[in-house]
């Protein structure tokens, strides 16, 4: 049995089978919690990112409620295969994955708190959806997905995509390749928060921290992969939602 060393650890938990064993849990939870919470709904309510990945198989004629599951799933069983690496994954790393996620997600807070006293003080946190979920369970199930789907969406496959055509198709490698895309991506992941009748009106600090918050997961992901970006941004958003219940509770 190999032993788990801090390299290891780092090692093995880059790789797409362990982000696979890590965000499972999360995206079965999310994908049977939609379908409690739009039981008998004629128009169900689900992550925006996770809409836009089945509005994109619709478009070739692939249809079916779980497809964008099956392909977050699909995709990271080819990246690894085509890896060539073990097949064998680590539960105590998948653990740690966690623990890792949770404390990766704290640097966001004071680098909103910082954006947020260039261009508004008094606006509120943003990803917290406080008028358009209701319920702490719909928001905990909303959050999970955007935790796994915007990820799988912004940085798994819009930004390594760019990444892979720069170096493979347009032959250009190194730091500002690797930027540029960073940079395209974060703002893409900005703009959906704001998109649609229930996206938040476009002021600077919601969509200043947005592109701050896609360039630190773009960040994750290019360093740590695709399972510890999603982590975080699963955490944070919990840690929002447990703030936002803190500061609105009776004093």
């Amino acid at each position: 049995m190999e032993t788990l060393t801090p390299l290891t650890y780092l090692d093995r938990t880059r790789q797409p089978l362990h982000s696979l064993v890590f965000i499972l849990p999360i995206l079965v939870t999310y994908e049977m919690g939609v379908r409690i919470i739009n039981y008998g709904s004629n128009v169900p309510r689900i992550n925006g990112a996770d809409a836009l990945i089945k509005q994109g198989l619709q478009m070739l004629g692939v249809y079916g409620s779980i497809l964008s599951a099956c392909l977050i799933v699909a995709t990271l069983l080819f990246l690894h295969a085509h890896s060539r690496q073990s097949w064998r994954f680590s539960i105590p790393a998948v653990l740690i994955m966690g623990i890792e996620s949770a404390v990766l997600a704290l640097p966001l807070f004071p680098l909103g708190a910082a954006v947020r006293a260039v261009t508004d003080p008094s606006a509120a946190l943003p990803m917290s959806w406080p008028s358009v979920m209701q319920g702490f369970s719909r928001d905990v199930v909303y959050m999970l997905g955007a935790g796994v789907y915007e990820e799988f969406l912004f940085r798994l496959l819009l930004l390594g995509g760019m990444l892979a055509f720069a170096t493979n198709v347009l032959g250009c490698k190194g730091f500002r390749s690797q930027m540029t895309a960073l940079l395209i991506s974060a703002l893409a992941f900005a703009a959906i928060h704001h998109i649609g009748p229930e996206g938040d009106p476009i002021t600077p600090y919601y969509f200043g921290f947005r592109t701050i918050a896609g360039v630190y997961f773009g960040w994750l992901f290019l360093v740590r992969g695709y399972g510890i970006a999603a982590g975080t941004h699963t955490w944070y958003n919990l840690f929002v939602k447990i703030s936002v219940l803190i500061n609105s509770s009776p004093a």
